[in-house]
């Protein structure tokens, strides 16, 4: 699930910055290092909301 929610996350944030004016994404790559940082932040907030 986690590799599939990452992917899931890349191909988001690829698509918003297709979508939305004024928001890039450089790449892959950095696309790939926000999922992560996304994915973290997430875990985090659902850590400490539990």
């Amino acid at each position: 699930m986690g590799l599939s929610s990452l992917a899931i996350n890349v191909l988001c944030l690829m698509f918003v910055s297709w979508y939305v004016p004024g928001f890039q994404i450089g790449g892959i790559v950095p696309a790939i290092a926000g999922s992560i940082v996304l994915s973290i932040v997430s875990t985090l907030l659902n850590w400490f909301v539990k």
